[in-house]
């Protein structure tokens, strides 16, 4: 979930040659370029979907790809909720149990906070 420039999902993807990736991120067509251009050369990675959290019609996209190949194992998102509206956060805990496989994994990662103290100095950079 929210892909980004791709970076990450690059680095998984080729460490992890076995798994197969599948990108989302807005609609912004620099964003998805980018995701294509950090994959182009990956044969596990598919082409990035568009997905708001808020737009039913991008889960439906989502789903129709779980129809055609099962459940997610894992779905991951990074410094996002910290960024998004709370709504954003409430969408993605309402629909990502129906794409993501029972038992399956969810990595979220982001700047937070434990006994309100940043976990890392960059973590406190990234929220400012």
């Amino acid at each position: 979930i929210a892909s980004g420039s791709g970076q990450h999902i690059h680095s998984w993807a080729t460490a992890f040659p076995n798994v197969h990736f599948q990108p989302t991120e807005l609609y912004d067509l620099k964003l998805h370029n980018s995701i294509r251009s950090y994959t182009s050369e990956l044969s596990n990675v598919s082409e990035p979907v568009i997905l708001n959290a808020l737009e039913n019609t991008n889960w439906e996209e989502l789903n129709k790809i779980v129809e055609e190949n099962g459940f997610f194992d894992v779905v991951y998102f990074g410094n996002l909720l910290h960024i998004s509206p709370w709504e954003v956060t409430l969408a993605l805990a309402d629909k990502l149990p129906r794409v993501l496989k029972e038992g399956g994994v969810l990595l979220v990662y982001g700047p937070f906070k434990k006994d309100g103290i940043f976990t890392t100095p960059s973590n406190e950079e990234v929220s400012l």
